[in-house]
């Protein structure tokens, strides 16, 4: 389970971030109100975090330790990420210019992320 989520919550995290950095070509890098991919709004600093995410969870992801690792941080990260475009939204104070779509997608992820870390903690606790 931990090794499938992983593996999702990387090559979304690629494909979003890539589609945005092309998308957007670095123009406007923290400038609201962002670029748009498949509906989810967000500036090229956003996609580029996200493509960097996805691209280290796709290079680090060869044992079970690293798919705990990646999954942990990557959910950390990610749930800060969405706590702050939920705090900073439509504010003038707002770098981030994620819309809803992108905070629910990496609350989302973050929450998945973390859940299979504790499931798969419960499992070897268990098992």
């Amino acid at each position: 389970f931990a090794a499938a989520t992983a593996r999702v919550s990387s090559g979304i995290l690629f494909t979003l971030g890539a589609l945005g950095v092309l998308r957007r070509h670095f123009d406007g890098f923290i400038a609201a109100p962002g670029a748009s991919v498949l509906g989810i709004t967000a500036t090229p600093l956003v996609f580029v975090v996200m493509l960097i995410v996805g691209l280290a969870g796709i290079v680090t992801l060869r044992t079970w330790v690293h798919h705990i690792a990646y999954l942990r941080w990557s959910g950390a990260g990610l749930l800060a990420l969405g706590l702050v475009g939920l705090a900073a939204g439509g504010r003038d104070a707002d770098i981030l210019a994620l819309n809803t779509r992108a905070t629910i997608v990496c609350v989302g992820l973050a929450v998945l992320s973390l859940a299979a870390v504790l499931w798969v903690r419960g499992e070897r606790a268990t098992g």
